[in-house]
Formats: C-alpha cells, sequence, structure tokens
C-alpha cells in the first residue's frame, strides 16, 4: 500500500513505521486537528449493502430488544488509539455503553477516539474481499492490543477455506475461537441468512438475538406492524 493510502487509513502490515500502535509515547495523547479522519476507500455495491444491513438495523430496531443503552455502531469509521495518528479502519465496529456525541460539526464526534470513548469497540467484524489474508494476519494482533473483546471474520466466499464465519474472543493478549456467534456483553450475536435485501437475494450476515432471530430492519418492521394489524 502506497504512503497516501496508508496515511488515509488503510491498513499495511506492522512493522516501525506503519503500525498504528507502535512507538507509543508514555503522556503524550495526539492532537486531534492532527489527524487525518476521512477515508477515500471505495466499496463494491454488495459490500456496501451488507455495511447497511449490519448498521442500520441497530438504529432502526435494536432499542426494542437491546434495552435503552447508548451505542454506536460504523461502517469503514476511523479507530484511534490514544498515541497514534495512524487509524485503524475496521468494517464494522460496535460499542455499547458509550458517549455518543450529537453535533457532527465537533472533530470527536467524527471518528471513534478510545480514550473519549472510554473503552475500545465491543465487536469488530471484517469482511475478506481479498486474499491477502489480512484478516487472519495482523489485523487480530493490533485489535488484540487495542482491548477489543471479540473479533469476527466474515468470508462470505470462503475464500481462506476455513468457513464463512468465525467468531473469536479475547483471552490475554491473543484471539481464541468461539463455538457460538453470541456475544454476552453486548446481547447481541451473528447468523448468516439468506434473504433478500435492497434487491438481491443472497447470503447476508446479520446481527440477532440469544434465538438467532435477526434484528429486523425497518421495511420488515413496518411489514410485520402491517400483518398484525391487517394493513395493505
Amino acid at each position: 500500500m502506497d504512503t497516501e493510502g496508508h496515511r488515509l487509513g488503510g491498513m499495511a502490515p506492522p512493522d516501525s513505521s506503519s503500525d498504528p500502535i507502535a512507538g507509543v509515547c508514555a503522556g503524550s495523547i495526539i492532537n486531534l486537528q492532527d489527524l487525518v479522519i476521512e477515508d477515500l476507500q471505495r466499496l463494491d455495491v454488495f459490500t456496501q449493502s451488507q455495511e447497511r444491513l449490519l448498521t442500520g438495523p441497530l438504529y432502526s430496531c435494536w432499542h426494542e430488544r437491546g434495552g435503552h443503552r447508548t451505542f454506536q455502531v460504523c461502517a469503514n469509521v476511523g479507530l484511534f488509539s490514544p498515541h497514534s495518528k495512524v487509524a485503524l479502519r475496521p468494517d464494522i465496529m460496535l460499542a455499547v455503553n458509550i458517549p455518543v456525541g450529537r453535533d457532527p460539526n465537533r472533530l470527536e464526534n467524527q471518528a471513534y477516539f478510545t480514550w473519549i470513548k472510554g473503552k475500545a469497540p465491543d465487536v469488530i467484524i471484517e469482511m475478506v474481499a481479498e486474499h491477502r489474508n489480512r484478516e487472519e494476519d495482523f489485523k487480530p494482533e493490533l485489535y488484540a492490543r487495542l482491548g477489543v473483546p471479540h473479533y469476527v471474520i466474515f468470508d462470505r466466499q470462503d475464500k481462506f477455506g476455513k468457513g464463512v464465519l468465525r467468531s473469536f474472543a479475547l483471552e490475554g493478549v491473543s484471539y481464541v475461537p468461539m463455538k457460538k456467534h453470541w456475544f454476552e456483553n453486548v446481547r447481541l450475536g451473528l447468523t448468516l441468512w439468506e434473504g433478500e435485501f435492497e434487491f438481491v437475494t443472497m447470503q447476508w450476515l446479520r446481527w440477532c438475538d440469544a434465538k438467532s432471530r435477526p434484528i429486523p430492519t425497518g421495511r420488515e418492521r413496518a411489514e410485520e406492524i402491517c400483518r398484525k394489524f391487517d394493513l395493505d
């Protein structure tokens, strides 16, 4: 990856110059004004749809089942540690019980700053799009060093030959495989779902409740209400 791509939030294997967590200066917290927060990455249409399916339903329907906790779920937003100007950029990250900024003009609300939020995200999902094995190679190490409790690899085409969906829990300084895709600390799970979303029928990844029922989209919830009251 070239220097400009990395400056804009791309990820490359960690070394002394590119590791977003290496070279920490104790006692020195970066200035938000020095950070490049915007990301110019281009995504294919299916990945964009998948990201919307993992973000929109939580804002539209999860409050009915997840309680009234504050939370933030983001797609391709910069994740910053306290002492580095270089961001990680998870495909999806979810954090619960955190302060949520409501003013989009304030710089501290435009990315995920762990020292402002008070903790690392609770769940990070990486979606495999290439054969470069970054999702298994250096990304888990970086997220583990940040203290992210759960790490998920969604390999829709099973390019690594290890399964479409794999979830991991942080134990000590590394991740271990989970038998179930359930994250007790956020009271959410993940499930593979075959169906239509945004006019495309295929296998999608969705958040679900403890009974593996997908968290509905706004459209699904509206259709459910219409059926309940026998409305056209």
